[in-house]
């Protein structure tokens, strides 16, 4: 992940391959009777209006001015604050769920138009696919990107504030951003993963997370052939050549949550 420079409206421009995990959380969408509302996990937590998925229905209520309300349900799996787009995937999901339930029928470029004023990432989920995304979140192109390696990734009991993430960043207004596009379509091996590839926010989060940076340097010493800390972290990935040392990798990480996913 590259961040290019910061705008004047303190939002930073980005340059980054985003590729979809089988990862979900649950989420059930209802029709109610005029207002919104959200429960989630087995606690019930009401949700105020910051959750994103809250301001995905609102956004969608006022945007094609609806009179129906829903009713959202949602149980977390995907860990929060690991960087990993989990409350971004829920506002996506709740756009998408609505434009069916209402009967809105919305085109893409509508839906793509109310994400990016939800969250920066949040149109990248609208999609399916591998995509290069830019500016500051909100430009997604899709590309024929299919993770052929096994992957395994280690979500510590951090949470770290995407805001604080950023404001640590000092952008070199020099830099030139990778042509992922380009590289992506030449189908470059895992060996090149590391000369082509790179997460900008590993110099500052490691720095005040020293925890981080060794389970990046225990995945590279169990095998991995990249290893990365997932968007602003904590969560970090380890690609393998070959499920035996992606599993021997696994159980050397007991101490932490995992997830294990094959091509």
């Amino acid at each position: 992940m590259e961040i290019i420079r910061k705008r004047d409206d303190g939002y930073h421009i980005i340059n980054s391959l985003f590729v979809p995990l089988p990862l979900a959380d649950e989420l059930e969408v209802t029709i109610a009777d005029n207002y919104v509302t959200m429960e989630w996990n087995e606690k019930l937590h009401r949700a105020d209006h910051s959750n994103l998925c809250m301001r995905a229905a609102t956004a969608m209520k006022n945007y094609f001015s609806i009179s129906a309300g829903a009713h959202i349900s949602l149980k977390k799996n995907i860990p929060i604050g690991a960087g990993m787009g989990g409350g971004s995937s829920d506002a996506a999901t709740t756009l998408i769920a609505l434009n069916s339930l209402w009967n809105i029928n919305a085109a893409s470029n509508s839906l793509h138009e109310i994400a990016k004023n939800i969250g920066a990432d949040v149109p990248f989920f609208l999609y399916n696919s591998a995509a290069v995304v830019g500016g500051i979140g909100d430009r997604v192109e899709q590309v024929d990107f299919i993770l052929a390696s096994p992957l395994l990734l280690v979500c510590p009991e951090i949470h770290i504030s995407t805001a604080w993430a950023y404001a640590q960043v000092q952008c070199d207004e020099r830099a030139q951003e990778t042509p992922y596009r380009a590289l992506v379509e030449k189908n470059i091996a895992l060996s090149e993963y590391p000369r082509v590839f790179r997460n900008e926010f590993e110099k500052y989060i490691f720095s005040s997370y020293t925890e981080l940076s060794s389970i990046k340097n225990r995945l590279l010493e169990s095998g991995a052939g990249y290893a990365s800390l997932t968007g602003s972290g904590s969560g970090l990935f380890g690609i393998f050549d070959s499920t035996e040392k992606a599993e021997r990798a696994r159980a050397s990480f007991s101490e932490y949550r995992t997830f294990f996913f094959l091509p």
